[in-house]
């Protein structure tokens, strides 16, 4: 399925995990974006994936709520720690757990 073009005002920003561009991208290997926000003046801004009905958006202009820097320094020693692993169904299985905890974990704290 392609990515679709979606406006700003779609995404409910307080509840849309926002990610710097290549920040945690390892964890989003295997996943495609559900959609993309390009604006007039600065052409794309941001992909959007959708983890168990959680958007998160990444890119040069994420749009929704950072994640703590903790959460992210977590995620980033997890990700060094999944890229020993040699096998590699085992390694890409261990970046979609990690995904999928990593959008558990920062959605509970935007909620907050």
């Amino acid at each position: 399925m392609d990515k679709i073009r979606i406006r700003e005002k779609d995404l409910n920003k307080s509840q849309t995990i926002a990610l710097n561009y290549c920040k945690l991208q390892e964890l989003f290997n295997s996943e495609r974006p559900t959609a993309y926000i390009a604006s007039n003046a600065y052409g794309w801004r941001c992909d959007i994936y959708t983890i168990n009905g959680v958007d998160l958006s990444t890119g040069y202009a994420p749009i929704g709520i950072k994640p703590s820097n903790e959460i992210i320094n977590k995620y980033e020693n997890i990700i060094k720690e999944i890229s020993k692993i040699i096998n590699y169904e085992e390694r890409e299985q261990a970046y979609k757990n990690a995904l999928i905890n990593f959008t558990n974990e920062a959605y509970k704290n935007i909620r907050k």
